[in-house]
């Protein structure tokens, strides 16, 4: 498969890798997009990102191969990938709050990500998408999931004015699921012209 990897300083160069397999309790993506996350430009531009990684963990695609004992989706399907990747076995794992394992690392980041034709991830990571997504929507399920738990640990109430620092992509999703939840007032500041003007 062809997979995107750091070369050198702010360069990528498209090389060839293994097909990884599925092993139990895992699927195969056949990745159809995955996100440019500011965190991956913040990253690369600080030269933060190792030689010979792979980046990118907003993504979506179709699952082309399923490891032994995932019976519940089926090759085919269509799916939006949650990038972490826990422990399980911690407490805060056994409570359902694997977001905040302390041995948590994330694709893309710490681990290889979606910037490559194939990727493999366990069953409970892959979450099934209706047909008429398209992928690149589907590869902003990540970014939407960071601003819709803010606004619930803000506790956001209908009518409530909410105010997002920065619009990137998770700002201006944060607005809109802000909107989408009821928020009276919605403000957004940006950095830049082209983020005002999309807000």
């Amino acid at each position: 498969m062809r997979v995107a990897r750091v070369r050198g300083e702010r360069e990528f160069a498209i090389e060839h890798a293994p097909c990884p397999e599925p092993g139990a309790g895992e699927v195969r993506v056949r990745v159809e997009a995955c996100g440019v996350c500011g965190s991956d430009l913040h990253f690369l531009h600080g030269g933060l990102m190792a030689d010979g990684h792979t980046p990118g963990h907003e993504i979506a695609g179709t699952l082309d191969k399923l490891g032994p004992g995932v019976d519940d989706l089926a090759e085919g399907q269509r799916v939006a990938v949650e990038p972490v990747v826990s422990c399980g076995s911690c407490a805060e794992c056994q409570r359902g709050r694997d977001n905040i394992c302390r041995q948590a690392q994330l694709l893309g980041i710490h681990r290889p990500g979606g910037f490559a034709e194939q990727i493999v991830v366990t069953r409970e990571r892959a979450f099934p998408i209706d047909e008429g997504v398209s992928a690149p929507l589907a590869a902003l399920t990540e970014p939407i999931a960071v601003g819709v738990h803010a606004l619930r640990r803000g506790q956001l109430e209908p009518g409530q004015r909410v105010l997002v620092l920065g619009a990137g992509s998770v700002g201006l999703l944060t607005a809109l699921a802000a909107r989408a939840m009821g928020a009276g007032e919605v403000w957004i500041s940006a950095r830049h012209a082209h983020q005002a003007e999309c807000a």
